[in-house]
């Protein structure tokens, strides 16, 4: 009787511990995804500024998107995707740039004729 109790003691310490896992991991994929939406709003407010340089300025940004997210770039925003749920960030000038997802990010920010160009440093 006493091998059972221990069994059992032995069971629910491992769902205890894997519900802790799990609520740990769901809290840092949320800080993640919170500070990637508010990394792209200050990507495109550093954009919006750009709108006022001379063709040919460039500035720096780092970003991370992480896993399950998406930055692209189209007409006049810049877009993201965190869980299926898009969301703009209007720039008020045409901006162009590849798609990102998953990755960690040194991004350059390029004045040019047509408007922004975003790409990898």
């Amino acid at each position: 009787m006493e091998a059972l109790d221990y069994l059992a003691m032995a069971v629910l310490a491992a769902v205890f511990i894997g519900i802790g896992f799990t609520m740990y991991f769901s809290y840092q994929q949320g800080a993640a995804e919170r500070e990637f939406e508010y990394r792209a709003q200050l990507l495109a407010e550093r954009i919006q500024a750009m709108a006022a340089q001379d063709v040919g300025s460039i500035e720096y940004i780092q970003i991370f998107v992480p896993a399950g997210c998406e930055l692209s770039f189209s007409d006049n925003a810049v877009s993201i995707k965190i869980g299926g749920v898009a969301k703009s960030f209007p720039v008020g000038i045409p901006v162009s740039g590849p798609v990102y997802s998953g990755q960690n990010l040194n991004l350059i920010i390029r004045r040019v004729e047509e408007g922004v160009y975003v790409g990898k440093t």
